[in-house]
């Protein structure tokens, strides 16, 4: 009875060890990136790359995810892709947390699924959001990932 008792509260144990382990937040290098978004109690949320992909004209963006120039670690992980509008907002309004972002480009956002397509993008400098009819000739991608 004594080791049915103890083996339970060894497995709560570590439990509650393992959840406090999973809690992330803002400006913290997890992932293979940086955290720049979190739910509420930091279970879940997005990773930003600490490298840019590169500088890419509108209709290369779907094809610039396959090329895959990552950083080091966050070459270690393969669910990488280009923001949705909201997500580069995101990116945007916490860029000083992640740093290396170019403040005088463009960055693109991206469609869900494959192959993503550019569908706008904004100047890391003034947070002016763009959209297709203005479209700059080239924008820099700087990929995420969700946790």
């Amino acid at each position: 009875m004594n080791r049915i008792f103890l083996t339970t509260l060894l497995l709560l144990g570590s439990m509650f060890v393992l959840q406090a382990q999973n809690h992330h937040f803002l400006g913290e290098k997890f992932g293979g990136g940086i955290v720049f978004s979190t739910n509420a109690n930091g279970t879940h949320g997005l990773i930003a790359e600490t490298e840019d992909l590169g500088i890419y004209a509108a209709n290369m963006v779907g094809k610039a995810i396959r090329i895959g120039h990552y950083s080091i670690k966050g070459s270690k992980f393969n669910d990488w892709r280009i923001p949705t509008p909201s997500e580069l907002k995101l990116l945007y309004k916490n860029r000083s947390l992640i740093g290396s972002l170019n403040s005088g480009m463009y960055y693109w956002s991206a469609t869900m699924g494959f192959p993503q397509k550019a569908v706008g993008c904004i100047n890391f400098n003034s947070g002016t959001e763009v959209t297709k009819n203005q479209f700059p000739k080239a924008a820099m991608i700087r990929l995420i990932r969700e946790f």
